[in-house]
């Protein structure tokens, strides 16, 4: 059923997408890996303007992004999507916690709010929970 070599897999199938916007090169790669592995296709990217870009063509089920990063935040991505139309949710990572960006991720109904370092089978369960299909 699935292979465990994969050099750059970037196929669907019928795998969930799940979407990884972080701005920290390390962190972005760590999580990659970690969905992957749980069995998730991954679409990562280094920037919120870098996954608005791709966004409409690729169909994600779920958005892992970090909460503080250059440019636009995860925040402004939210919203630049809720202005598109677009409805896609959300869990949001930050290495620096606060009570206004808890707040924040509250009232844009937020899957998830992870604080950096965080345990990884939190934040599989996290898109576990968003991604499994309605109909089975």
């Amino acid at each position: 059923m699935s292979t465990s070599s994969d050099s750059n897999i970037n196929v669907t199938d019928s795998k969930p997408t799940v979407a990884l916007v972080d701005d920290d090169t390390s962190m972005l790669r760590a999580l990659t890996r970690l969905v992957h592995t749980a069995g998730y296709s991954v679409k990562a990217y280094a920037s919120a303007p870098e996954f608005l870009d791709d966004c409409i063509a690729s169909a994600v089920q779920c958005v892992v992004v970090d909460v503080q990063m250059p440019g636009m935040d995860g925040f402004e991505l939210a919203a630049a999507l809720a202005q598109r139309g677009v409805s896609i949710p959300m869990l949001y990572i930050t290495a620096h916690d606060s009570p206004w960006a808890r707040e924040k991720s509250v009232d844009a109904r937020a899957q998830g709010f992870l604080v950096k370092p965080f345990d990884p089978k939190e934040l599989l369960g996290i898109i576990s929970g968003i991604v499994q299909p309605e109909c089975a």
